[in-house]
C-alpha cells in the first residue's frame, strides 16, 4: 500500500522538505500511532499527536465509523512504518521524537481504541495571536457549527467505556469555542471516571468557565496554559488581545483550587525573535505561579506570516538567524528539571 500526504496538510509541510521516500533506520519504535488520534475541522483523522508530524489521514468521521478508522488498513500501514525503522510517513523535520531520537525500546502495544484523542476540529478562539491567525475566529452557528456538534456526538459515542485522555485543544481554545464548551459542560465525568482531560488554553476564560464544568473537575489531569512571554509588554504583542493581569490572576486562581481536584498546571512558551530574551524571566514567573511543567517549543509557520522571509525573521532558532548565537546561549544555560525543551534541541 502506498499512502500519500493528505491535501489539507500539504501547505504545512511543503517548506520542510518532507517526503515519504525515506528510511530513517530508527534505532527503536514509536508508540504514538498506536495510541493517539486527532480529529480535525473537516472530520479527517490522523494517528499522531500533531498532524504535521504524521500528515497522512487515516479516514474521515463523516464517511467511516471511528472504530473502523482506528483499526483500518491505512492506520495499520502507518503503524508498520514506525516499527520497521523507516518512519517513512513521518515528518522528520518537525517531529520532536525523531529530532531527539526519543524512540521506544519495546514494540508498541495495539489498542482497540486510542488512549488519547486530540480535539482539533474547532479553531474558534478568543485571541488572535499573530503566530496563529490574522483575526479572531469564532463559530457559533451555521453549517460548520452543526458539523462540529456532530463530531462531538461521534466522539462521545466512541469513547463510551474507554480508558482515554481527551486533549482539548491545540488549534483554538477550549473555552473560546462554543462547541468545546458545550462538550465540557455536558460530559458526565462521574459516570465515566476513566475518561480524562488535558485542557490546552490561553487562560483568559478559565475562571469564568470553571464552575460550569463542575461535572469533569475530578476528570482533569492537566490544564496547559500558553503564556509566550515573561512581561506584559511582550504578552500584548504575541497574545493579542489578551489581558496579562487577567492571565496572572487566573493562574493564581487555578493554583488555589488545584489541590482539591489533583490536576497539574503546565505552561507553554513558543520561542520566537520577540520573546526569546525573556525565557529566564518567564521560567521564574511560571515557577512562582506554581507551574509543574514548563514547555519550550519552536514557533511554527502556520501560513500567517505571508512570506518565508518574514517567518525567517521571527524563527530565531534557525542557525542562519542573526540572533541565533544569543538565543543558543540562553537555551544552553537552562538547567531546570521543570523545563522541557522539546524540539528546541534539534
Amino acid at each position: 500500500m502506498t499512502l500519500k500526504i493528505h491535501e489539507t496538510m500539504l501547505w504545512k509541510v511543503a517548506q520542510s522538505g518532507y517526503t515519504t521516500e525515506k528510511d530513517l533506520k530508527a534505532s527503536g519504535y514509536c508508540s504514538v500511532p498506536y495510541e493517539y488520534l486527532i480529529v480535525d475541522l473537516n472530520g479527517e483523522c490522523f494517528a499522531c499527536m500533531c498532524q504535521d508530524w504524521l500528515p497522512v489521514s487515516i479516514g474521515n468521521v463523516f464517511e467511516t465509523d471511528l472504530e473502523d478508522i482506528w483499526n483500518g488498513a491505512i492506520a495499520n500501514e502507518l503503524r508498520e512504518s514506525v516499527t520497521d525503522g523507516t518512519m517513512k510517513y513521518c515528518n522528520n523535520f518537525n517531529c520532536s521524537k525523531i529530532i531527539q531520537a526519543q524512540y521506544d525500546i519495546e514494540m508498541p502495544k495495539k489498542y482497540p481504541r486510542p488512549r488519547f484523542i486530540n480535539f482539533c476540529y474547532d479553531m474558534s478562539c478568543n485571541l488572535h495571536c499573530p503566530s496563529c491567525r490574522t483575526d479572531k475566529l469564532f463559530i457559533s452557528e451555521g453549517p460548520q457549527y452543526e458539523k462540529m456538534l456532530q463530531i462531538n456526538e461521534k466522539i462521545s459515542k466512541f469513547i463510551q467505556g474507554s480508558n482515554v485522555t481527551l486533549n482539548i485543544t491545540g488549534s483554538g481554545d477550549p473555552f473560546g469555542s462554543k462547541v468545546f464548551r458545550e462538550f465540557l459542560y455536558a460530559f458526565d465525568g462521574h459516570a465515566s471516571p476513566n475518561v480524562r482531560f488535558h485542557l490546552q488554553t490561553n487562560g483568559q476564560m478559565i475562571k469564568k468557565c470553571w464552575k460550569q464544568m463542575h461535572k469533569i473537575h475530578n476528570n482533569i489531569d492537566v490544564i496547559r496554559i500558553s503564556m509566550d512571554a515573561g512581561t506584559e509588554e511582550t504578552y500584548k504583542i504575541v497574545r493579542a488581545p489578551g489581558d496579562w493581569n487577567r492571565l496572572i490572576a487566573n493562574m493564581a486562581y487555578l493554583n488555589s483550587v488545584r489541590y482539591n481536584y489533583n490536576f497539574q498546571v503546565w505552561s507553554d512558551f513558543v520561542v520566537q525573535q520577540i520573546n526569546y530574551k525573556e525565557i529566564p524571566k518567564y521560567i521564574r514567573l511560571a515557577e512562582n505561579l506554581g507551574v509543574d511543567r514548563i514547555n519550550l517549543q519552536k514557533i511554527t509557520d502556520w501560513g500567517t506570516w505571508g512570506t518565508k522571509e518574514k517567518f525567517d525573521d521571527v524563527a530565531v532558532w534557525k542557525e542562519t538567524h542573526k540572533e541565533y548565537p544569543a538565543y543558543s546561549e540562553i537555551i544552553k544555560n537552562i538547567r531546570n528539571d521543570r523545563v522541557q525543551k522539546g524540539n528546541l534541541e534539534a
